[in-house]
């Protein structure tokens, strides 16, 4: 199936796009659907996107399954820094464009029934340039390389050629190409990977990054190598029928010499910490914890009510804020026997009084 969709969010504005999904037993002695997902659309942010995803079930004498991931974005954004401090974004945000190409594979086996062991393979390249010809006020240069954030009161975006924020290849910056290796374990219990109604899910991961920056003399540095560690939870407890309270926490830890801004953890956007918005807060340690109450309502329509508690935290120079919090409601279509949703999200957060609405396929989590 295939659909067209609007959305909107405050990292895109109004988006236009279409979505489709294809569904399917990879041989009758398989149970598990696999899927083929694409979507692709344009913003009023002016920007573009295409993704690719799938997993593959293969039903052979050792039972594995593939994930693979493809994207491609031109992505003008916002850079705010690398803070957890709402009075330490840079404000106004300075403006930059990425132009990306991301593919990964990830291959699980499964070990025993539950338990699964797999490896993650993943290649980006990125080229994230500063916006100078929009002269714009910004109250912070970006870290340059060597050092974390300089203040450059009263500097504006088309004046950054003259400082040395044009040297900005620390945090991702630039030209860059992204190597990243690593494996995953996870313990699987849920009796639907796309809506379940009851089940434990547990997964960590652990992934090696080097960045290789394009252009530039050192191609290979200690500095730019970055270790990610992730952990997943999720419990699904059905209350009455397909009452579900559904609960997710969620950690990361990025460490480096430099850590590039693409590899540190960020809360917000559509699945983490709905209503705040996502990569204005990053830092290289995240924490957070949400939970979900799903309502059935009518045949294929549910119901959801959601909250979230969530920041992030440098290990260096541990400083605490108050946590942000998100909360919300929405509502889910069944769109498939695979029980696969259309999702509508209304959320808002405690650091301003904004409203925030997603519109997308699949759970938050």
């Amino acid at each position: 199936m295939a659909l067209p969709y609007p959305s909107y969010s405050p990292e895109t504005s109004w988006q236009f796009g279409i979505t489709g999904v294809w569904y399917f037993h990879t041989s009758k002695q398989c149970q598990q659907f696999s899927d083929l997902n694409f979507d692709m659309g344009y913003t009023l942010n002016r920007q573009w996107y295409i993704n690719a995803n799938s997993r593959i079930y293969f039903n052979t004498k050792t039972r594995w399954f593939l994930d693979t991931y493809l994207s491609a974005k031109h992505y003008p954004d916002l850079f705010f820094g690398t803070t957890n401090n709402i009075d330490s974004v840079y404000n106004p945000a300075i403006r930059y464009t990425a132009n990306f190409i991301d593919l990964q594979a990830r291959p699980n086996f499964y070990i025993t029934t539950h338990w699964l062991a797999g490896a993650n393979i993943r290649l980006r390249y990125e080229n994230s340039q500063l916006n100078t010809t929009e002269p714009q006020t910004a109250q912070y240069c970006p870290p340059v390389l060597g050092g974390r954030a300089q203040r450059a009161e009263g500097v504006n975006n088309s004046q950054l050629s003259t400082l040395n924020c044009q040297q900005l290849t620390q945090n991702g910056f630039g030209e860059n190409f992204f190597l990243g290796l690593g494996a995953n374990i996870s313990y699987d219990t849920r009796s639907n990977n796309y809506y379940p109604l009851h089940g434990l899910f547990f997964k960590t991961t652990i992934t090696y990054y080097q960045q290789i920056p394009i252009g530039r003399q050192e191609t290979f540095n200690s500095q730019l190598s970055t270790f990610n560690f992730q952990l997943d939870l999720r419990h699904y407890m059905p209350l009455y029928k397909e009452l579900i309270l559904a609960w997710n926490f969620r950690s990361e830890c990025a460490v480096g010499g430099d850590v590039p801004f693409q590899l540190l953890p960020t809360i917000g956007g559509q699945d983490l910490v709905r209503g705040i918005r996502q990569n204005k807060f990053k830092d290289n340690t995240l924490f957070a914890l949400q939970a979900e109450l799903r309502i059935p309502i009518w045949r294929f329509l549910k119901g959801a009510v959601f909250g979230s508690v969530g920041d992030v935290y440098n290990y260096n120079h541990w400083q605490w804020t108050t946590p942000k919090i998100g909360y919300g409601a929405g509502l889910r279509a069944c769109i498939h026997q695979a029980k696969t949703n259309i999702r509508f999200d209304v959320a808002r957060q405690n650091y301003s009084n904004n409203w925030s609405f997603y519109f997308t396929v699949k759970e938050a989590f």
